[in-house]
């Protein structure tokens, strides 16, 4: 999701408010918890999300305790389309 905000900021102009960038980096935050490969990855999908894509994404499930490879993350091992995909 990060990476689909920072492609459109970069795209379209314009910052982040003060409050969300008070949130972190979460690209950067991520890449302990992934893989080189796995990270490079989700970025690479987060880019490639359309508005709408990145929108629905936001607002799909609340998180879950759920794993990717043993990684706590929002869309588990349960979740048939992977991390940062798309429904």
């Amino acid at each position: 999701m990060a990476a689909a905000v920072e492609r459109y900021i970069e795209e379209f102009g314009g910052e982040l408010t003060d409050v969300l960038a008070r949130v972190g980096d979460p690209i950067e935050e991520a890449r302990s918890l992934l893989s080189a490969d796995e990270h490079a990855r989700a970025v690479e999908e987060g880019r490639a999300m359309s508005v709408e894509e990145a929108v629905g994404y936001g607002l799909g499930p609340e998180p879950t305790a759920n794993t990717v490879e043993g990684i706590p993350g929002p869309r588990g091992a349960a979740d048939p389309v992977g991390p940062m995909r798309t429904r």
